[in-house]
């Protein structure tokens, strides 16, 4: 989750909770039916469109111009980053970081309902009244801890990423785990966790734009919940106006987590890099990589929506 990762799957989950919550009945609010729809379409998104997340985090981590104003070879755009990683390291650089991207992923939607459903439970219990808020309440609360679990896979997933497939360093998910421990201290594994909690309200503000879509289209048909084409859509538009919004905390945590930090780094703290970010590289630096981000997250989301719909209906009818 990944959330997004945005960890994926919890940006994610936070809206796909949500919308299920919002007409669950007495059989649909089953916490693992949740769990089990959420994994399986978190990681056949996650498989399926991994390469562009690999674009995204070498943008985020480059420093200096990218885009048509770049002087570094491979950084003009996302199709030329394709072509240059391919060419320089080989297709399989593109799916550095796969491994745990999946575990964290599948981690992120299953840890996410779990609490989700928890948190939401123990809310309608105590404040019966809390309505919309209680649920807001629940998957902010859920995200975080959420974020907690799996943050330390996230970092190891961009470590990944950011190497070539000819001089690796961070091989296996335990060993890189070991690895980080032992040169950086446990601490090293909750690097960027600050704006990752951050990014827990992309969640927020998926759902809240995918739920209006939502009551305007069942409103539309008179009444009915919609196909999945409509879901499709509806999701993907969601998505990037979400992604939009908070996607300064995502290049923020790259950076933060892309290597291990010298001493006296201007990445170390949360503010420091963003102050070191604006001034070098003005506040456009703190959009890039979103042009193989929305490319990646609007089919994501809109596959990923669509899919939990078919498989939670395909779970909750037998």
């Amino acid at each position: 989750m990944a959330v997004a990762t945005t960890n994926a799957g919890t940006e994610l989950a936070a809206s796909v909770a949500s919308q299920s919550a919002a007409v669950a009945g007495p059989r649909e609010n089953n916490t693992t039916l949740h769990l089990v729809s959420g994994a399986l379409a978190g990681f056949a998104t996650t498989a399926l469109l991994h390469p562009l997340d690999s674009i995204k985090v070498r943008f985020q981590a480059q420093e200096g111009a990218t885009g048509w104003r770049s002087t570094t070879q491979g950084f003009r755009s996302t199709m030329g980053a394709f072509s240059y990683i391919i060419k320089t390291e080989g297709f399989r650089s593109l799916y550095l970081g796969l491994t745990p991207a999946l575990v964290a992923n599948a981690a992120s939607w299953g840890l996410y309902f779990f609490f989700y459903e928890e948190a939401k439970q123990l809310l309608a219990t105590r404040f019966p009244q809390a309505g919309a808020y209680g649920t807001a309440i629940a998957g902010i609360a859920a995200g975080m801890a959420t974020v907690v679990w799996t943050n330390p896979i996230w970092l190891i997933k961009t470590r990944m990423q950011l190497e070539s497939s000819q001089s690796r360093v961070y091989v296996g998910l335990v060993r890189s785990a070991v690895r980080i421990v032992r040169e950086e201290g446990f601490r090293g594994l909750y690097r960027g966790i600050v704006p990752a909690l951050f990014l827990t309200s992309h969640g927020a503000v998926q759902f809240t734009i995918y739920e209006n879509l939502k009551k305007l289209n069942s409103t539309r048909r008179g009444g009915e919940k919609g196909e999945a084409h409509e879901f499709l859509v509806m999701g993907g538009v969601s998505k990037v106006c979400a992604t939009v919004a908070t996607y300064p905390a995502q290049v923020i945590k790259t950076r933060m987590q892309q290597k291990k930090l010298e001493a006296g780094s201007s990445y170390a703290r949360t503010f420091t890099t963003l102050s070191t970010i604006v001034q070098k590289e003005k506040v456009s630096g703190l959009y890039k990589g979103l042009g193989p981000t929305l490319w990646r997250v609007a089919p994501q989301s809109a596959i990923m929506l669509a899919a939990y719909e078919e498989v939670y209906k395909l779970l909750s009818a037998k």
